[in-house]
């Protein structure tokens, strides 16, 4: 720690308790609280080691060093804060701090590349039972929807779905509580169906998905409508498909309107997708894509001199080129290696947080290595609400190939 910074938190903590404010203890708690709101970590654990050695609040020692700790991890820091996950775990065994801990820990190291020991930790949070520190049971709840997230993103599908079987979602929100169900039950038919394409069972995979969308008052995500018309066209079961919506009852309107929509694209008919898009107040890294953006996405190569013509149309400020920021992201999606030079020089001259994350996003789509160089250097190196956005990107996205056009 610099000296001048001693020298200023010293200070700091004299005048509070000559003043009356704040006994020593109080006075460093709240050193601690001024160098965490500046990110100020290295600082805000040499305080802390102070406090620790006289304070006799000891019941809101794991949760500061906790607080220290993920501050690390939040600017990319992630081998300092290792340790003190580790002394948290084994200091304070049963604080809810532990059990935060072992996830936080387990984000750590996935984030370092270390993913055996990402799953050893998350796994023990997920062996945890309820108790007076945790009593509704969520770091359970988390470890689990952590791994099957994780076994997902390796396409290790019946290692995924135990997971997902085990998670039980936790919310206060019944609003909330509902639609985690919901996303459960997805997630366990999207693994189950692709363990029918891995045992060499396409049509049972159809068929699982399609009772699914045309059972009465039952439907599919829009993740799981992509997949279905995706095996459907692979296995010759388009045409039937769309028969099967003809004669449901109850037609799912959601994938009749995509399947409308790639016809649409397949036709080279792309302005009328492009202007349900061109104008939408909205930011693809926070809020997802469009099901349509999607369709645009499906198109490749194909779909790329319509999207460079709207980029100049854009520059140029006439009206019918949309907002240069979706096709961006579009270019990014299709992996046109002109997407890093187009966004460079947009993310040096953007100040608008949620535009610049947009940007990181585009490259985290492209997903070359040199794109994530880009990421990263103003992840470390930027200032203000560059390195805010870039970081925010990488920790969704932390590597090459990990980025993908998240629906709503």
């Amino acid at each position: 720690m610099r000296i001048a910074t001693v020298l200023a938190v010293v200070t700091f903590e004299v005048f509070l308790v000559r003043a009356g404010a704040a006994t020593p203890d109080e006075a460093r708690w709240e050193t601690i609280q001024t160098h965490l709101k500046a990110d100020r970590f290295e600082e805000a654990l040499a305080a802390f080691r102070e406090i620790e050695k006289t304070s006799t609040t000891n019941a809101d020692l794991p949760a500061i060093l906790l607080k220290i700790a993920v501050g690390f991890c939040r600017v990319n820091k992630d081998r300092e804060a290792i340790p003190l996950f580790q002394e948290i775990i084994d200091q304070w065994p049963a604080s809810s701090s532990a059990l935060k801990a072992d996830l936080e820990i387990g984000k750590a190291y996935y984030k370092l590349g270390d993913e055996e020991k990402m799953v050893q930790y998350y796994e023990n949070a997920a062996s945890s039972k309820p108790s007076p520190a945790d009593p509704y049971g969520i770091a359970c709840s988390e470890a689990c929807r952590h791994l099957g997230d994780y076994y997902m993103k390796k396409h290790r599908w019946a290692d995924s779905l135990k997971w997902w079987l085990r998670w039980e979602p936790n919310s206060w929100c019944g609003t909330c509580n509902l639609s985690m169900k919901a996303d459960r039950e997805d997630k366990i038919l999207f693994c189950s169906v692709q363990m029918e394409l891995e045992s060499g069972r396409p049509e049972r995979a159809i068929q699982r998905l399609e009772q699914v969308a045309l059972s009465p008052g039952g439907g599919l995500n829009e993740n799981l409508m992509v997949l279905l018309v995706d095996l459907c066209q692979k296995n010759g079961k388009l045409a039937e498909l769309e028969y099967n919506l003809q004669a449901a009852r109850q037609k799912p309107s959601g994938l009749t309107s995509y399947l409308e929509m790639l016809h649409q694209a397949e036709k080279g008919d792309y302005e009328p997708l492009w202007k349900q898009i061109s104008h939408l107040n909205q930011h693809p890294f926070i809020h997802g894509v469009p099901l349509v953006a999607r369709v645009l996405a499906t198109q490749g190569e194909r779909v790329k001199p319509f999207l460079m013509q709207k980029l100049k149309d854009a520059e140029a400020d006439r009206k019918e080129g949309g907002d240069p920021l979706w096709i961006l992201v579009l270019l990014g999606a299709i992996k046109a290696p002109e997407t890093q030079d187009l966004v460079k020089p947009r993310i040096e001259s953007e100040k608008n947080v949620h535009c610049l994350k947009d940007y990181f996003y585009a490259l985290a789509l492209l997903g070359t290595e040199k794109a994530y160089a880009v990421i990263r250097d103003h992840a470390d190196h930027a200032a203000d609400n560059r390195q805010a956005a870039a970081r925010e990107v990488l920790e969704r996205y932390p590597k090459p190939g990990s980025a993908s056009l998240q629906l709503p």
